[in-house]
């Protein structure tokens, strides 16, 4: 399983509840503590890979090969970049910008392709490595300004301004019912 399809159902319940119950703040908060927890999570993979990717490599498939640390260094830079990702769909999705999501994963996906194609060509392995980062990083960084953006102002719910009238009940003294 991906850190996301572990995530993501325990994330989404918390995060639809903190919206219906318009607590905007816990949300950010509960978010952006993920954020960091996977950005150490990320730092230390990034640290061993660069220390011991090409030994992992050799005791994985049992062959070395010169360049292997650099090779998985560089996907796992791209994999660490999905994985910033994870809280921030979420956080998207209950914000109401499901359709920036779609726009933006279908727009990087067919930019994917020219781009890989191209560095290919070019850099062969490298050249590969360097296109899904690149797809990775504008697909991080651009969930993450939207999700920052998103955070800065709450999403506008419909009703919520209308003011409710209290008028009290005739079967019932004491207590009052809401008309909207």
């Amino acid at each position: 399983m991906t850190p996301a399809q572990m995530l993501s159902p325990v994330l989404y319940p918390e995060l639809v509840k903190m919206r219906d119950r318009q607590d905007w703040t816990g949300l950010k908060r509960l978010t952006w503590k993920i954020f960091a927890l996977l950005c150490g999570i990320s730092v230390l993979l990034l640290v061993v890979a660069a220390f011991f990717g090409g030994h992992i490599f050799a005791l994985m498939l049992h062959i070395h090969l010169h360049g292997t640390t650099y090779y998985i260094s560089i996907m796992l830079v791209s994999a660490v970049l999905t994985l910033l990702v994870v809280p921030l769909e979420p956080l998207l999705t209950v914000m109401g910008q499901i359709g920036f999501l779609v726009a933006n994963r279908t727009w990087i996906t067919l930019a994917y392709f020219p781009v890989l194609y191209g560095l290919t060509s070019s850099w062969s392995l490298k050249g590969a490595c360097y296109a899904t980062v690149f797809s990775s990083f504008i697909m991080f960084v651009t969930r993450l300004w939207r999700a920052i953006v998103c955070s800065l102002r709450p999403p506008h719910r419909p009703g919520a301004d209308q003011r409710q009238e209290v008028l009290p009940s005739a079967a019932d003294e004491g207590e009052t019912s809401v008309k909207v």
